[in-house]
């Protein structure tokens, strides 16, 4: 139930004598324990319970930052990666082998189904 309402300088009751009220807001008070449903002035229109609150949802995955620099989805839902062997000792390499070590390839099947559930948003 609920008892008196401060705010804006006007007086409710119970209110201590002397007192003005805050300077910005309301503030409001209960006499006896809130009852189910029973909602304060204070919370606004929609009653209190937010509807999306009762709802069970699953819980978020979190993507592993580490794979999500390093694998990609394509338009068909393959995971691209790129090729190893990059990025130093290239002198002993040819053009031929370089050029093809530039390209990204897809994921092979054996390590698809750990990929995606490292990249589940992707």
């Amino acid at each position: 139930m609920l008892l008196g309402v401060y705010g804006g300088g006007s007086v409710g009751i119970g209110v201590p004598a002397g007192w003005d009220g805050p300077e910005t807001g309301v503030a409001v008070y209960w006499v006896e324990p809130v009852e189910r449903g029973e909602v304060p002035v204070s919370q606004g229109n929609w009653g209190g319970v937010n509807p999306v609150q009762n709802e069970k949802n699953m819980p978020k995955l979190k993507t592993h930052t580490g794979a999500k620099k390093r694998f990609s989805k394509t338009g068909t839902g393959k995971i691209k990666r790129g090729q190893t062997k990059t990025r130093h000792i290239l002198t002993s390499k040819s053009p031929k082998v370089k050029r093809k070590l530039g390209r990204t390839v897809l994921v092979s099947d054996g390590d698809y189904a750990k990929v995606a559930r490292m990249i589940p948003y992707a």
